[in-house]
């Protein structure tokens, strides 16, 4: 048993150094054979849910929220972050049915997407003094250059046919969070004050910008 957990984790270690290395084989061995690696690419993205909540978790603990306001941040952020590899990966299943004449499974085009959210293992580095916020911009940009290794590899485009179709992701992410993510921040915000009556209302964005204002002040 313990031989065949190292063993998975080897893997997995290998896997994700791969997509951060930018390595397209990577992604075409999880587009291409329906049954490789699927515990292994759930895996990639549960990790990095868990790094990118632990510097939400810190963050509102230093800022003393209450336990109510806590839980419902908490919770908020997992139905964002799910949302946003769901709206992904049928963006890009559409585009990969669309564009080749081959009929793609949306479980092969999801497990594609876990992979590329391989950089935030390191999302709990947001919480470094001084650096927060260019660390943050950083992973997005190394996000975007793994959704950009994956849409040339299983797509089988060039550079910037690439590079549209990963753009054209970011735009629809971003606009289904004016949609969708602001409405659900100021909803979870009334219930939270409806069930604790706190006077607080900042919502989770107000409190990580403070946050980060005041780790940056000299």
């Amino acid at each position: 048993m313990g031989a065949e957990l190292w063993d998975y984790f080897r893997e997995l270690l290998a896997i994700v150094q791969g997509v951060l290395q930018l390595n397209p084989e990577v992604f075409i061995r999880a587009f291409s054979y329906p049954g490789a690696m699927p515990e292994l690419t759930l895996a990639v993205v549960f990790i990095a849910g868990l790094s990118v909540m632990l510097g939400q978790c810190v963050v509102l603990i230093a800022n003393r929220v209450s336990r109510t306001r806590f839980w419902a941040s908490i919770l908020l952020g997992v139905i964002r972050y799910v949302l946003d590899v769901l709206i992904m990966s049928t963006l890009f299943w559409l585009i990969a049915n669309l564009i080749s004449r081959q009929h793609f499974l949306f479980l092969q085009t999801v497990r594609v997407i876990c992979l590329a959210y391989a950089p935030y293992w390191l999302g709990f580095l947001v919480l470094m003094p001084y650096l927060g916020l260019l660390v943050d911009r950083l992973l997005k940009l190394y996000f975007f250059l793994t959704l950009l290794v994956a849409a040339q590899a299983i797509l089988q485009v060039g550079f910037w046919s690439g590079v549209l179709i990963s753009s054209s992701a970011f735009g629809v992410l971003a606009l289904v969070d004016l949609l969708v993510g602001h409405p659900l921040t100021h909803l979870v915000d009334h219930a939270v004050f409806r069930v604790s009556g706190a006077h607080d209302q900042r919502s989770a964005q107000e409190i990580y910008a403070e946050f980060a204002s005041q780790i940056t002040e000299p």
